[in-house]
């Protein structure tokens, strides 16, 4: 009895998992799934697209253990987690988005973020996807502030968040790495 109420809970958190959507004018962001899997560890073992983020890496362990917390995360803290961004017009998968709690600490503010394939970078989704996840945010969560991390010299991702309707606050050591905060607030 009890195997079935496990695989009962299961499936229905597929469903609530499927459920949850960023839609965008160009774009429909659905929480990552494993068959997402060969993507990212594409995008994350690119440079350029890495640069500003973390060391860059295609390891087949390292990527794995970030994917299966995604999962785990998601799980746990339902609306939040990372989101593959499709194109609608060709289903293309085009990077990844964020909805989590700073560095995932359940007691911290609500921050978002972005990462696109290299292929995508230049057509105004970064700032379309931004924005896309504010309006999610403060229709999911309320928050009376939500915000975003970005190295100082990343200037194109500077541009999105100033575009979208961001201030700069300081600095901030996040992820063991000294970052300009940005404050949206709703």
């Amino acid at each position: 009895m009890p195997i079935l109420k496990i695989a009962q809970i299961n499936i229905n958190f597929t469903r609530i998992m499927e459920a949850i959507t960023i839609n965008t004018s160009r774009t429909c962001c659905n929480l990552y799934r494993p068959s997402d899997f060969d993507f990212v560890r594409a995008t994350m073992a690119d440079e350029q697209v890495m640069h500003f983020i973390r060391p860059a890496t295609d390891d087949l362990g390292v990527v794995s253990e970030r994917t299966d917390f995604w999962l785990k995360y998601a799980s746990d803290y339902p609306g939040f987690g990372i989101f593959m961004i499709r194109l609608i017009e060709t289903g293309e998968l085009a990077g990844y988005c964020v909805v989590r709690r700073v560095e995932y600490a359940p007691d911290r503010d609500i921050e978002i973020g972005y990462v696109l394939a290299r292929e995508y970078w230049g057509r105004g989704l970064a700032t379309e996807i931004t924005q896309g996840l504010i309006q999610y945010v403060a229709a999911n969560f309320s928050p009376p502030l939500i915000l975003a991390y970005t190295d100082p010299a990343n200037t194109a991702s500077n541009r999105v968040l100033e575009k979208s309707g961001f201030a700069r606050n300081g600095m901030e050591s996040v992820a063991q790495t000294e970052s300009l905060r940005w404050e949206f607030h709703v």
